[in-house]
């Protein structure tokens, strides 16, 4: 999946987000609705066991999260993930 974030180094824009684990490095993340007691319903973003990795679809900067948490308002993009991973692949 692919969503709009801004990492702790202030690089903004749209990321590509993966599940890492051990032995699947490029698994599916999975986004669902939970309730937060100060925000109401928001996304919790989840992967592997190891947690998501995060790449910059213009720059290719990395970062890693354990979790993300993001707005309900928050696109969620499954097509752009599905070429890089196709991309990854080939």
């Amino acid at each position: 999946m692919c969503v709009s974030y801004e990492s702790e180094t202030g690089v903004t824009g749209k990321w590509r987000v993966v599940a890492v684990s051990r032995n699947a490095p490029n698994a599916e993340a999975v986004a669902i609705p939970v309730e937060d007691s100060s925000d109401g319903t928001v996304l919790l973003v989840t992967g592997g066991t190891e947690g998501l990795r995060l790449e910059h679809e213009l720059t290719g900067v990395v970062v890693r999260e354990p979790y993300l948490i993001l707005s309900m308002a928050t696109e969620l993009d499954w097509v752009c993930a599905e070429k890089r991973l196709a991309h990854d692949e080939g």
